[in-house]
């Protein structure tokens, strides 16, 4: 790629995040960020609209309480708490214990314990009266929601997405709403026709609503767990309902768009991408790692792939795969890095160092043929990966997900890129240099790995009993993560020549990802 073509790639990737951003924040409502007076310092997000087509004299204090699921956070919930708020309705998006912005410790009866300490709170100071208040959750939060009908007994309605399995209340809650979707883990599934079947049906009629016994069930097609929550039928379905529960008046028209404001976020993400090439050779230029460097590194390559070439596609995959499932069996005594504190990525990280050590003792030719490491190569991957991290995160930060780490989660940071460098070198070293043909076996190759990985994860869970279901359920989350890391790391590995430049690439994203994704214990 020429620099003319980075060039122009880097003012089209400027103007679509300048165009996405504009239209995502033009079609939103505005927010202000709180954190509540309770024991758990739960930091909130209130969006509120005046409308001017409620009668005069009547109450404006609906509200709706929202609880987002497992390792995400209240930036998640943003579409639903829109939807809500156009009829008229104030919203309140908590964080749970360990995620977002929260720096308490999550687990999942804190996580229980704060969203009951948060709503006490808020009626306590008047904020919110029950018999005017719907609970909204998605995943664990519908869990959740649907659990605190014996805390609060007098709550307008529930409305849980996508629940996760749960033990059942006391009392079904009042004007309960259960969506599923389609291509749910089958477990969730399970757990939202148990709700449905303890709930005794559906009734949905008018009267069932004023005796504060309503019951829906809802089965979204084609979506996916988290999809969900941009599905505009199941984002209706959860406003009529609310408005059903609470006894609003007839809605005027809503003039937002949704799908205006989800457009622009996928085209300012989309420009986001675009100036990569150009961040590459600038950020390679700095610290010297071109060039005569790059030729010369990249032709070692070349005779070190001869070198171990022996091992071909098969092999590289058959030896992946034994040492996936044995680094999963290591960890049957324990997780090492447990001083992490965060919950599911210390198994994961600890998995990744057994894996990582394991496949580097099958190459040792190959780390002295073509390893790279030279000091301008690896901080050119520093700077490189931190560069694309904190790019990446305050996009995310800023459109639809909290991808920023609180102080908390920076402590956890370095350690995380340390304990991640081992696998990914090995990785890039199996893989060897990429070429500008050909590359589709490579591309195998790498999937194959990264599969394999998940597949021992998988007999971790439920063959080893490891109880570390986190790293599946993030599947697709961690699919997106690692076609990025093979696209930069290509990039930096054709400009430097250094797998070494890849792996710390590799390493740092993969860091950042786990730093602000997964919860704080």
């Amino acid at each position: 790629m020429t620099r003319r073509t980075e060039v122009i790639l880097a003012i089209a990737g400027g103007v679509l995040m300048l165009a996405g951003g504009t239209l995502t924040r033009k079609n939103r409502l505005p927010v202000r960020s709180i954190t509540l007076n309770d024991v758990c310092h739960t930091p909130a997000t209130i969006i509120e609209r005046r409308i001017d087509w409620i009668p005069e004299g009547a109450s404006l204090s609906y509200n709706a309480i929202v609880l987002h699921g497992l390792s995400a956070n209240r930036r998640v919930m943003y579409s639903v708490g829109q939807r809500l708020a156009e009829t008229g309705i104030r919203v309140y998006l908590l964080d749970s214990p360990g995620e977002g912005d929260s720096k308490e410790r999550f687990s999942f009866r804190n996580a229980e314990r704060c969203a009951e300490e948060s709503i006490a709170s808020l009626a306590r100071s008047g904020q919110i009266e029950m018999n005017r208040t719907v609970f909204v959750g998605h995943s664990l939060g519908g869990a959740i929601a649907v659990r605190l009908a014996d805390e609060f007994p007098d709550a307008a309605g529930t409305i849980a997405l996508s629940p996760a399995p749960l033990v059942l209340p006391r009392r079904i809650p009042a004007n309960l709403l259960i969506v599923s979707a389609q291509f749910d883990p089958p477990q969730l599934v399970s757990a939202a026709k148990q709700l449905l079947s303890s709930a005794a049906g559906p009734r949905t009629a008018d009267a069932d609503f004023q005796q504060r016994r309503a019951v829906g069930f809802i089965r979204v097609p084609w979506e996916m767990h988290s999809s969900v929550l941009l599905q505009s039928r199941a984002t209706s379905a959860a406003t009529d309902w609310a408005i059903q529960a609470l006894g609003i008046p007839a809605r005027g028209p809503v003039t937002r768009h949704e799908g205006l404001a989800l457009l622009g976020c996928v085209i300012a993400l989309a420009g986001l991408f675009l100036p990569f090439p150009l961040a590459a050779t600038l950020v390679c230029r700095v610290f010297g790692s071109r060039s005569a460097r790059a030729q010369s590194a990249n032709s070692t390559g070349e005779r070190s792939a001869a070198l171990h070439g022996h091992f071909g596609a098969g092999a590289i995959l058959l030896r992946g795969l034994v040492v996936a499932i044995v680094a999963a069996g290591l960890l049957i005594p324990g997780v090492p890095l447990r001083a992490l504190h965060l919950y599911g990525a210390d198994y994961l990280t600890s998995f990744l160092i057994f894996a990582g050590l394991l496949l580097l003792a099958l190459l040792p030719r190959a780390i002295r043929g073509d390893a790279g490491m030279g000091t301008g190569n690896v901080m050119a991957g520093g700077a490189l990966g931190l560069l694309s991290a904190v790019m990446l995160g305050a996009a995310l930060n800023w459109q639809v997900f909290d991808f920023w780490p609180n102080a908390p989660r920076w402590w956890r940071f370095a350690p995380l890129v340390l304990a991640c460098w081992p696998y990914f070198a090995a990785e890039e070293l199996a893989l060897g240099p990429p070429r500008n043909a050909g590359n589709f076996g490579r591309w195998g190759v790498f999937l194959g790995l990264r599969i394999e990985l998940f597949l021992a994860l998988a007999l971790g869970y439920f063959g080893f009993r490891s109880g570390q279901f986190l790293p599946l359920l993030l599947a697709p989350a961690l699919l997106i993560l690692s076609i990025a890391q093979r696209f930069g790391g290509d990039a930096l590995r054709r400009r430097t020549g250094s797998a070494a430049a890849a792996a710390t690439f590799d390493a740092i994203l993969a860091a950042w990802f786990l730093a602000t994704v997964f919860p704080l214990q």
